[in-house]
């Protein structure tokens, strides 16, 4: 993911079966890992070492792993399949990725604690810029 580092999300909560959007993309480094599996204390150390635990507004409530390389991240904008959401052009993934999410648990001040979902395997939706590479994972999806 590169390039653009703010875009305009309409619903930050946006659900529709079980898809959901997730907040903005400033960087790879959120959202791609090489690890085979992420527990809860993996989700803690992540997000406390990437530094995206912690937000203007408070603790970050999800965070989500594509556990693949960025180049096969990068053909979504390629090869992935027109994706609308609220009059706004995505593309899908035309495979399916392993993805697992990091949701807060608990939040006192500063200090955040996280919770690893399960590790799925999903379709991505993500934005892409002119130069065909993504700049915002906007959903995952079972479909």
């Amino acid at each position: 993911f590169e390039g653009i580092t703010e875009f305009f999300c309409p619903r930050q909560n946006f659900s529709l079966g079980s898809f959901r959007v997730v907040k903005k993309v400033q960087d790879s480094k959120k959202h791609m890992t090489f690890l085979d599996n992420i527990d809860h204390n993996r989700c803690n150390s992540e997000m406390q070492n990437r530094r995206i635990a912690l937000t203007r507004s408070g603790c970050k409530r999800l965070n989500t792993f594509i556990h693949a390389p960025k180049k096969l991240i990068d053909q979504t904008c390629v090869s992935g399949k027109p994706y609308v959401i609220e009059n706004l052009q995505y593309k899908k993934s035309s495979m399916k990725f392993r993805v697992t999410s990091c949701r807060l648990s608990q939040e006192y001040g500063k200090d955040c604690k996280y919770k690893a979902e399960e590790t799925r395997w999903k379709y991505i939706v993500v934005s892409c810029n002119q130069n065909d590479r993504p700049v915002h994972l906007a959903g995952i999806l079972t479909w």
